[in-house]
């Protein structure tokens, strides 16, 4: 009981020390301002917490949010005020179910779509199911609840969707996941198989040596000329991709400028999980860590900067994870036009990234309060805006 208290109180301080950190370097919550741009702080939304809801995408045309609760592991939908309008539970066996796993949760089309080890399965906005697309994935995700949002490319006819897009998860740190995340995977629905053309390492996987928690690969879809952008934490370029011909064709290298990224040294394969050079690698790395596209040419990169030094002589005594970058971690954004980039770092908000929106608009799901357990998950709405408007 004593090492139970002792270890809530050491969260409680954590917490405490972050949030005198926010508000010291935020004066106004609702803005969080740039030298170029800002971000405003347009809208919140409240979900009760009692079944831990967790919001993956919103349908634009019924205005609902979809979103899966964690506690009753059911598929969910809410109004704009957070309200719950439907829950319905499709996991287990039968024609109906989507299986045990899943892996991935979103909208296309009008339609829900679930990515789960073995199959792709769309269903109505009624949650019936429409069609079923198995698949053999290389990677098996062994999770309740759905990791993030589904990713579609491609025009009508040609779709193809993302098997594995920013999955961040601690399997991503043992030795064997540079062989296993070596080509991003993706299902094409005009051929009806799972195809891995793009390749997200290099040779330089096969060195002696890892950055372990920084293998992740990093996608983003953009919308508005069918482009898949590809990056890894630690690199210094994007990589711009195009589909032709049922093809993947790489159109560009974007080189990316972070001026206070802080790097650290790679460790040996096979350097346990756990261990002290693990925890500081973890802690003391800057990585990317999204990248949202705005319109055809301006996309913004966010990163994470660092801990502060206050919080890294507690964080290193707890079980590492990467919600404690999302809860905790200094997160920059940075934009770009036509490759070039526009705009000095601006904070981001600490949180889970969601989904974007119109209009420059994007979704944060506001960290839970450590200190106590609280009735309600607040979403916020952000919106960019120049600062010349």
């Amino acid at each position: 009981m004593k090492e139970s208290n002792f270890k809530f109180g050491k969260l409680v301080l954590i917490f405490v020390i972050f949030h005198s950190l926010a508000c010291n370097k935020l004066k106004d919550e609702n803005i969080i301002l740039g030298n170029d741009y800002k971000l405003i702080l347009q809208d919140s939304i409240v979900v009760n917490n009692l079944s831990r809801i967790l919001i993956f995408d919103y349908d634009e045309n019924k205005n609902l949010y979809l979103g899966f609760s964690r506690d009753e592991e059911m598929l969910v939908t809410l109004n704009t005020n957070g309200e719950i309008e439907r829950k319905v539970d499709l996991k287990g066996d039968g024609p109906e179910k989507y299986g045990y796993y899943i892996r991935n949760l979103g909208i296309y089309k009008n339609q829900i779509a679930i990515i789960t080890n073995e199959n792709i399965i769309f269903y109505s906005n009624d949650f019936e199911k429409i069609s079923e697309y198995p698949y053999n994935s290389s990677i098996f995700v062994q999770s309740t609840s759905p990791f993030a949002k589904t990713m579609f490319l491609g025009e009508e006819g040609e779709e193809i969707l993302i098997i594995n897009p920013n999955l961040k998860f601690d399997y991503y740190g043992n030795d064997g996941a540079i062989d296993t995340l070596k080509y991003i995977e993706y299902f094409n629905f005009e051929e009806l198989k799972l195809s891995n053309e793009i390749e997200a390492f290099d040779n330089k996987s096969k060195e002696n040596s890892i950055f372990f928690d920084f293998n992740t690969p990093i996608i983003s879809i953009n919308d508005y000329n069918e482009t898949l952008y590809l990056t890894l934490p630690l690199s210094e370029k994007i990589s711009v991709f195009e589909r032709k011909n049922s093809k993947f064709n790489k159109i560009k290298d974007i080189s990316l400028e972070i001026e206070n990224f802080i790097k650290v040294d790679p460790l040996p394969l096979g350097t346990e999980y756990g261990t002290l050079e693990r925890k500081q690698q973890f802690l003391n790395g800057s990585r990317i860590w999204n990248i949202i596209n705005f319109s055809e040419d301006v996309f913004g990169l966010i990163y994470f900067k660092q801990f502060d030094s206050r919080l890294k002589s507690e964080l290193i005594e707890e079980s590492l994870n990467y919600s404690l970058i999302e809860r905790y971690g200094t997160l920059e954004l940075i934009l770009y036009d036509n490759d070039v980039k526009i705009s000095s770092e601006i904070h981001f908000p600490n949180g889970r990234f969601v989904t974007k929106l119109k209009e420059n608009k994007f979704i944060i799901e506001k960290p839970e309060n450590l200190e106590i357990e609280e009735d309600f998950t607040v979403y916020y709405i952000y919106q960019l805006i120049s600062n010349k408007d």
